[in-house]
């Protein structure tokens, strides 16, 4: 199972930018195109949408951010119909405003994020996982600390206590 995928767009000017997206994603993106994605993942990320079997008459809530199209294109894409519960997915929205020149104040406030997250969002997908590789390996050095510690403690304070079963 793919865990993300990359996908690229163009920036606003005209430079290609090739990102990572979470595979959850890629049905909405498929279904609505990078820009439609990006605003919809603004509007409805983490919440629950009704798409309904037939075509949008204009009424709907996704018909009126994205046209009335785009919530068909959703079921073709597998997303509908029904209820569905959208993905969070601040990353996405994150890099793609900043592609279009937005500030991380502006980022901030559309995907309800602090600064210091934006920024976080922002690193490129080889930054990220060097960071967190790192977390690992450290986080693997505690555990092998704890360890050495335990082993060196005397084993009457190591064993249980009182009556075995």
């Amino acid at each position: 199972m793919l865990s993300s995928m990359k996908i690229t767009w163009t920036d606003r000017n005209g430079n290609e930018i090739t990102g990572r997206i979470d595979a959850a994603l890629w049905p909405y993106v498929k279904a609505l195109g990078v820009d439609k994605a990006a605003r919809f993942f603004i509007r409805f990320g983490g919440s629950y949408i009704y798409i309904g079997r037939k075509r949008a008459n204009g009424t709907s809530e996704v018909a009126a951010v994205l046209g009335p199209v785009a919530s068909q294109q959703l079921i073709e894409s597998g997303v509908g119909p029904g209820s569905v519960r959208v993905p969070l997915a601040n990353g996405f929205p994150a890099r793609y405003l900043r592609s279009r020149g937005r500030t991380v104040n502006q980022i901030c406030r559309a995907v309800r994020c602090t600064d210091v997250q934006v920024r976080g969002l922002l690193k490129a997908d080889h930054a990220r996982r060097d960071a967190s590789i790192r977390m690992e390996a450290k986080r693997r050095e505690t555990y092998l600390a704890d360890a050495e510690l335990l082993a060196s403690l005397p084993q009457a304070l190591t064993q249980p206590q009182g009556p075995q079963p």
